[in-house]
């Protein structure tokens, strides 16, 4: 009677074998999951198909873990390749599970540092390099803006207010206007020559 329900029911157990197949090579971890649960989920697939009565070999098990990790354990997968080690799926989740709590360490590491960075390149952004302690450093740096007061003293050429003497509009006409100008011309080229040359 076993003979017989085996034989009836076996199409339906390679269906099965089938499918589960299809689900262990297909399955990817996503990113940000946890890699022990991903791996305990291919190891139950894997139970299943031994239950079905289709054996997986060690090194495949191995293969199809380390395939469907995802981008971010790229190196993890090449250097756990080439390690020259023979790996197996009693060691491959602890390796996997050291490498997920160093990159999670190293993560927060470099969070925090950043953040420490961000802080203080905040708090130090406005605080002056330097501070000066003479007195001619400080009236550099606090000048006031140059004011554009007329002067309230007489000018000293025409005696009215509002102006300076260099600036003083009688300065800007000319003085020998209307005289009358003399010159005389105080040297002489005198070269020796023959009065018939002239």
């Amino acid at each position: 009677m076993m003979d017989a329900l085996e034989t009836k029911y076996g199409c339906r157990s390679d269906t099965q074998i089938q499918l589960l197949l299809d689900k262990f090579n297909n399955i990817k971890m996503n990113e940000g999951d946890v890699v022990g649960d991903h791996v305990n989920q291919l190891e139950l697939i894997a139970k299943e198909l031994v239950d079905a009565g289709h054996t997986l070999s060690d090194k495949m098990q191995v293969t199809v873990v380390l395939n469907s990790l995802p981008p971010s354990w790229d190196h993890v997968v090449t250097s756990l390749t080439h390690s020259g080690k023979e790996l197996a799926m009693t060691t491959l989740p602890v390796l996997l599970m050291l490498e997920e709590d160093r990159m999670k360490r190293k993560k927060r590491d470099n969070a925090s540092s950043s953040l420490m960075m961000a802080q203080s390149s905040h708090t130090t952004q406005f605080k002056p390099k330097y501070k000066f302690k003479h007195k001619r450093f400080k009236k550099q740096w606090t000048r006031k803006p140059r004011q554009e007061n007329k002067p309230q003293d007489a000018c000293y050429q025409c005696g009215e207010r509002g102006h300076y003497k260099i600036n003083c509009p009688l300065n800007k006409r000319p003085k020998n206007k209307g005289k009358e100008i003399a010159m005389t011309i105080t040297k002489a080229l005198v070269i020796e020559s023959p009065p018939t040359s002239w």
